[in-house]
């Protein structure tokens, strides 16, 4: 009979303490929306990563990437839930996939023929390695946007989030 009252009581506690939770409400809470539209050429660009970096102790770093339109909604600890207010340095790049990595996933180039496949090439494993450099690091994509917007030191970008309206474009412009 104790073991019985006793397991009743933890379980209760247990209960409370997770509907109750830690920590008191979501990180989220504290972020606002932000949108962001990237131009290049007069045109959206799609598939540019955005990243506002925080100047601030109380912040936390933000990120995007562009769709068809060329605009982004920032995510900080969740999907799409904007950032947290203050001053932020940006960056902006638009890496190219290289063909060959990219079609590393293709199911059609798993063959016994390592011609076949619909890929750049036949062979995932020598396309991996086509990307690795003699130390073993990745190689640097390319980006189709200029490389200064991709440095937080050079790409001139800054913005504040405001409690408000935050809606920012970047236009980028060749050196």
């Amino acid at each position: 009979m104790r073991t019985s009252a006793l397991f009743t009581v933890c379980s209760g506690l247990f209960l409370g303490l997770m509907l109750v939770g830690c920590g008191g409400g979501s990180p989220s809470a504290s972020c606002r929306e932000v949108s962001v539209t990237v131009k290049y050429k007069g045109q959206p660009v799609e598939g540019a990563q955005v990243t506002f970096i925080a100047n601030g102790a109380d912040q936390r770093n933000a990120a995007g990437t562009t769709d068809a339109s060329g605009v982004c909604h920032l995510s900080t600890f969740g999907d799409e839930d904007g950032a947290i207010p203050g001053k932020y340095t940006v960056t902006v790049a638009k890496t190219v996939v290289d063909s060959k990595v990219g079609s590393m996933n293709d199911p059609s180039l798993i063959s016994a023929d390592p011609g076949a496949g619909s890929g750049a090439s036949g062979d995932p494993a020598a396309a991996y390695l086509s990307q690795v450099t003699s130390t073993g690091e990745m190689k640097e994509g390319e980006s189709t946007l200029p490389a200064h917007y991709s440095d937080p030191k050079t790409s001139g970008l800054s913005f504040t989030v405001a409690d408000s309206a935050n809606d920012f474009t970047i236009t980028c412009k060749d050196k």
